[in-house]
């Protein structure tokens, strides 16, 4: 059963054919004598009215405040997102399978980047990781596009506010996480950079990898064809990591696309720090 109103309420009426007809008349007869039936008939009155009298250019508050959910929203963003964070992100924040979704594939790639990459090629399979575990993100918009579609027709969010509350949702979880497994892997393959600009690399790799999964789960059509679009993109980008081939390599009809390489990007600065150290040379491998 849903925490939810607006999840009951669907649940309520939908379950019209098991409650029967004798049940599903209660509930019409007492829906009639409750405010909403009430303020129903007055704004149906009142609609009847102007379009009598036709009056072009008389609209009410009231028709305003009904009209401006057909858009986006008849709250303000900062109450929607206040709302969302009460209603759902505490509740997420305490589901262990919300977040093990999240945590358990990047506590596996840490073991193994602690344990097998000790001075080989450690920063570039550090920075792809964030790419590849995006998938695990892709359920949060897919398994809910019903529901976000029912309450943004009801006027409670509108397209941005609802994205921008699922990735604080996310940054949530993000920030300590990341802050404990950067820790182990930096400390266990002995990396003599700075830590903190080692850490906000990482931390922004894979909030941008996040929100890129976010928007794959907006423009696929299904589930499936989000899961195989995500990890075939992150493919792509290993090939203009500079890693695979030197950027000098690549062919100047292909160049154009290593720019817009967020891997690319995270990977160099990490190792961009690491070759300011006094020790570079010794761990040139890594």
């Amino acid at each position: 059963e849903s925490d939810f109103p607006a999840d009951w309420l669907v649940a309520l009426v939908t379950s019209a054919n098991r409650l029967g007809d004798e049940e599903v008349q209660k509930f019409t007869d007492t829906y009639k004598n409750t405010l909403a039936k009430k303020v129903e008939k007055d704004l149906g009155r009142e609609i009847e009215h102007i379009n009598r009298e036709n009056l072009t250019g008389a609209v009410t508050a009231t028709m305003k405040l009904d009209a401006r959910s057909k858009y986006s929203t008849s709250t303000p963003e900062w109450w929607a997102l206040a709302v969302y964070f009460h209603h759902r992100t505490l509740k997420n924040l305490r589901d262990p399978l919300f977040l093990s979704a999240r945590i358990v594939d990047k506590a596996i790639v840490v073991s193994i980047a602690a344990s097998l990459f000790y001075g080989t090629a450690a920063l570039f399979m550090w920075t792809a990781a964030p790419m590849f575990s995006a998938a695990a993100y892709l359920p949060t918009f897919m398994l809910e596009r019903a529901l976000f579609r029912r309450e943004r027709s009801d006027g409670i969010f509108n397209f941005l506010t609802y994205y921008v509350a699922k990735w604080i949702e996310e940054v949530i979880i993000a920030v300590p996480f990341s802050l404990v497994f950067c820790g182990i892997v930096y400390a266990s393959i002995g990396l003599i950079g700075n830590f903190g600009v080692f850490w906000i690399t990482w931390l922004l790799t894979l909030l941008t990898a996040i929100g890129l999964s976010f928007c794959f789960a907006m423009l696929s059509p299904t589930l499936d064809f989000a899961n195989g679009s995500v990890p075939s993109y992150g493919g792509t980008l290993l090939y203009f990591m500079g890693f695979l081939i030197s950027l000098n390599e690549i062919p100047p009809w292909w160049t154009w696309y290593s720019y817009f390489d967020f891997l690319r990007h995270g990977s160099h600065n990490g190792e961009r720090v690491q070759e300011l150290q006094p020790n570079w040379e010794v761990l040139r491998k890594v």
